[in-house]
C-alpha cells in the first residue's frame, strides 16, 4: 500500500525524507511507481528475491531483461509493474548501502515509501545485511579502482624445476601464482615464481597485514 506521505505531493513545503539518503529528500518520480507493488502477485512476492538480487548487483544485461519477462510472465504480471517495484527496491538498497544504513533505518524507509511493505518488505529486510555487505564491497572496488590496479583473484601451481642451463641437478619445487587485476578500462594478469622461502615471508607479512586491516575495520563496522 502507498504510504500517505508518499500520496502527497513531494514539494518543498512537504519533503518526504529517506534515512538512506542521509535524510535528503526522495525523487517525487520514485513514489509516483511505489504503488505499483500492489499489482504484483503473491506467488511473485514470495519467489522475487533472485531475480531482485540479481538487479541489485549486477548491471542491466540483454540476458537479465530476458530473465525479468520470464518471471512476469510465469506470475501473470505485467512487466512494467515488476520493473518499477524492483527499480524502486534497486535504488532503495544501493543508497541504503553507500551510508552503511542500520537495518532499523531501513525498515523505516520502507514504511515512509509503503506505508505496508508487506511481503516485499519482508524479502527486503531477510536479505539486507547479506546484500548491503555485497553492495559494499562492490563500493570499494569501484573507489579502489578509480585510482590504480585492483586485485581480484589469485591461481597457484606447484612446479618442479628439475634442471637448468647452469645448474643440471636442481630438484626443487618452485610456486607458480597468478595475481589477476584490474584497473579502469582492463583486466590483467601477472604470473610471479615464487620460492619457498619467500612464500613463508609473505605468509608473515599478508596475515600481519589482514589482522591490521580488520582491527582498523572493527569500529565502522561497530558504528554501523
Amino acid at each position: 500500500m502507498l504510504s500517505p506521505l508518499a500520496m502527497s505531493s513531494n514539494t518543498d513545503t512537504n519533503p518526504v525524507r529517506l534515512r538512506c539518503l542521509g535524510g535528503g529528500v526522495a525523487p517525487a518520480e520514485m513514489l509516483e511507481q511505489s504503488s505499483r507493488v500492489d499489482k504484483l502477485t503473491d506467488g511473485a512476492l514470495a519467489n522475487l528475491w533472485p531475480v531482485l538480487h540479481a538487479c541489485v548487483v549486477r548491471p542491466m544485461t540483454t540476458e537479465l531483461g530476458t530473465e525479468l519477462s520470464k518471471f512476469a510472465l510465469r506470475y501473470e504480471m505485467a512487466e512494467a509493474d515488476l520493473g518499477h517495484v524492483i527499480k524502486i527496491s534497486r535504488w532503495l538498497l544501493r543508497s541504503a548501502a553507500s551510508l552503511a544504513l542500520p537495518k532499523e533505518a531501513f525498515a523505516e524507509d520502507l514504511q515512509t515509501v509503503w506505508s505496508d511493505p508487506g511481503k516485499l518488505g519482508e524479502v527486503l529486510l531477510e536479505h539486507y545485511d547479506a546484500v548491503v555487505s555485497e553492495l559494499r564491497q562492490q563500493l570499494l572496488a569501484e573507489a579502489l579502482v578509480r585510482h590504480g590496479n585492483v586485485l581480484v583473484d589469485v591461481d597457484w601451481r606447484i612446479d618442479q624445476v628439475t634442471a637448468e642451463r647452469s645448474a643440471p641437478k636442481l630438484q626443487l619445487p618452485v610456486a607458480l601464482i597468478t595475481l589477476a587485476y584490474r584497473g579502469q578500462d582492463r583486466s590483467e594478469r601477472l604470473t610471479l615464481q615464487v620460492t619457498a622461502d619467500k612464500l613463508a615471508r609473505l605468509s608473515q607479512i599478508f596475515g600481519a597485514l589482514a589482522q591490521n586491516v580488520r582491527t582498523l575495520a572493527q569500529p565502522d563496522d561497530q558504528s554501523s
